[in-house]
């Protein structure tokens, strides 16, 4: 009876010790989150008036249907990670034309509208028309909180289908 109560406590507290290492190691692994998330270009509206004239929407996104002007759509990003920054983000394109290009800026902004940072990107057409804009070196301290993306969608030009913003994904990390 003796040795069956010491081979349950020796059980017991093994258990007990394997329990704490699983629960540090697995604390250590939860600390270092990342979150993906995409967005539909049906998402970004015109930036102002004019952009609201010649910006149009499909099912497969926004796009600019001026023959003459530039149009800037904003989109957000919602804040989805606790504790976690804007790393990066994609936006998905059609940009089929070697003559212009789609560009698009990723900012922060703190909880109070401050600006904290940005970085800018530019497409290029790649396989028939579908291109990432991809914008990395997103890199703040504190502060951030706001996220979002503006996107200029370059007047269309004879011949060529519309320039268009598809979706857009947003990474989050908090390590």
């Amino acid at each position: 009876m003796d040795t069956t109560y010491e081979s349950m406590a020796k059980w017991a507290v093994t258990m007990m010790g394997v329990l704490m290492i699983v629960s540090i190691v697995g604390s250590g692994a939860a600390n270092a989150e990342t979150k993906t998330t995409t967005y539909p270009g049906t998402m970004c509206q015109p930036y102002n008036s004019t952009a609201a004239d010649n910006v149009r929407y499909t099912t497969q996104g926004v796009y600019n249907n001026s023959m003459a002007q530039t149009s800037t759509v904003k989109c957000p990003i919602p804040y989805t990670l606790s504790g976690g920054k804007l790393s990066y983000v994609i936006v998905d394109v059609k940009d089929q034309s070697d003559a212009r290009t789609i560009s698009c800026t990723a900012y922060v902004r703190g909880l109070d509208g401050d600006y904290v940072t940005s970085n800018s990107a530019n497409s290029d057409e790649f396989f028939g028309g579908n291109s990432d804009v991809f914008i990395d070196g997103i890199s703040y301290t504190d502060g951030g909180g706001i996220y979002g993306v503006s996107c200029n969608l370059p007047s269309r030009l004879a011949g060529v289908p519309a320039f268009q913003v598809v979706s857009y994904s947003a990474y989050e990390s908090n390590d």
